[in-house]
This record gives structure tokens, sequence and C-alpha cells, in this order.
């Protein structure tokens, strides 16, 4: 009786242990655990890169739906956080002012922010998200592109 206690009581201890092991090696999980998915707020991305290299000096502000960059101009790419209730699909008034040397242009389209599908379901469901890109040309036009989906981003003509 003394041998069997001793070698479960010996068992016992060396589960956990193990158990720890598998947990800390990743192999296993006791639940799926979710933190929270990344979500980012709908936004508007703005590539000036070639204007500014064509205009150094000259500064790029951007307003989408009555909401602004709040960059200094002389950020070559940066996004226009959107309120939440402007990604519905619908287009609202984007306006890009550039100014250098000869003086100040604006330059408007009026566009929707495109949904990125989410991926629903599982212990940490993606909602979906909109976001724009838009490219500022060097001779100051606009070039709106697609959404910005993490990948290479592209624009469109």
């Amino acid at each position: 009786m003394g041998l069997i206690r001793r070698r479960l009581t010996g068992a016992i201890a060396v589960v956990p242990l193990l158990a720890c092991c598998a947990l800390l090696g990743g192999c296993a999980t006791l639940m799926p655990v979710c933190a929270g998915a990344a979500v980012r707020p709908p936004i508007v991305g703005v590539d000036a890169q070639g204007w500014h290299h064509a205009h150094p000096g000259g500064t790029v502000h951007a307003c989408y739906g009555g909401t602004c960059d709040r960059e200094d101009g002389t950020t070559d790419t940066f996004e226009i956080v959107v309120p939440q209730a402007d990604a519905d699909g619908r287009k609202h008034d984007l306006a890009v002012t550039i100014t250098d040397a000869t003086g100040t242009t604006v330059s408007s389209e009026r566009v929707a922010l495109v949904r990125i599908p989410g991926r629903p379901g599982g212990p940490c469901p993606f909602p979906d998200q909109w976001s724009r890109e838009v490219l500022v040309r060097d001779d100051g036009t606009l070039q709106v592109g697609g959404a910005d989906d993490g990948g290479i981003v592209v624009p469109t003509p």
C-alpha cells in the first residue's frame, strides 16, 4: 500500500509540471483566449511623397467629411482618422490643400470609404474595417485608390 501511495503521489506531482511545460511551450491552451482584435478606426491614407519631392518646402493637408489631418503639412504619408459615423459607404468630400512657392491649391473629390470584410466567429472575431487610399501626384492632382487592407497599396487610375 505504501509503494502504491508513493508512486501515485509522484505521478500527481509530475502532471501539473508537464501541463505547465505544454502551456508555456505553446502546445496547448486550456480555453481559447482573445485579448481583443486590433481594430483600426476608419481612415483615409494620404500619400504625398512624390508631391513633396517635386515641391521642396511645400505643405499638404487633407480633410474628409469635415475631419482634417493633424500633421504639420510636411509629412510624406499620413492618415485622417474618420469618425465611425462616416464609415457608411456614402460619398463625402475629400479636400486636399497643397501650398508651395507659387501659392495654394485645393483639389477635391467625392469619395466613399471602402469596407474590408472582417472575419466573424472563432475566439477572436475581427470586425469590418473602412479605409481609402489617396495619392497626391507631382502636379497636385488626386488619384483615389482602394482600401488599405494591410497589403501593398497601388492606387487605381
